[in-house]
């Protein structure tokens, strides 16, 4: 049994680099149908680099589950990832922390082998960085497909009737938007 992370006075894991979790291990990442989005020059289905964001509890990181633990125990890498339709990444814990993220224990009911990487925040620079390490080892439904124009998603679906839209055409329709408010 692993030495039990620090907890707030609340029992919440604190953001913290867990001494078990060493810089060799990999933590594994789940992935989404919803975290695909189209690129915009070749319209075939990435990750989003939101997808690497870190969740919206108090002391929140990016929930993970930690991968030689895991086959430690037994289990498959992929054990935790039960829809058939989600994919998942692994990641080098020590790349991680080379770019300033700590990789901690945080274990909840139903998985002892969970873990978060803390120091994420809402940068996207960040995000990229964790997305350039990441190695897909399932790919989530519809990854590296051709996007349909015709259906799925909302926003694929404005994207693709607007299609590129350049800088100066949204500037027009911003003025026009509020020339109309204020003419009222």
């Amino acid at each position: 049994m692993p030495v039990e992370p620090p907890r707030d006075p609340d029992g919440n894991t604190l953001p913290h680099d867990h001494a078990e979790i060493q810089n060799e291990h990999h933590v594994i990442r789940h992935i989404t149908p919803y975290d695909l989005f189209p690129d915009r020059q070749t319209h075939v289905k990435r990750v989003q680099s939101g997808a690497y964001s870190e969740s919206s509890d108090q002391h929140g990181g990016m929930s993970v589950d930690i991968e030689e633990w895991m086959t430690t125990d037994g289990l498959d890498t992929l054990h935790y990832v039960h829809d058939p339709s989600y994919g998942a990444k692994r990641i080098n814990v020590g790349e991680l922390r080379a770019q300033g993220f700590q990789v901690g224990w945080d274990s909840q009911p139903g998985n002892p082998h969970h873990g978060a990487v803390w120091g994420i925040g809402n940068g996207s620079k960040r995000k990229r960085r964790i997305a350039a390490l990441a190695v897909t080892i399932r790919a989530a439904s519809g990854e590296g497909q051709v996007d349909d124009p015709g259906g799925g998603h909302p926003r694929r679906e404005y994207y693709f009737r607007l299609g590129p839209v350049s800088a100066c055409a949204k500037a027009r329709v911003s003025a026009a938007r509020v020339r109309r408010r204020f003419s009222s």
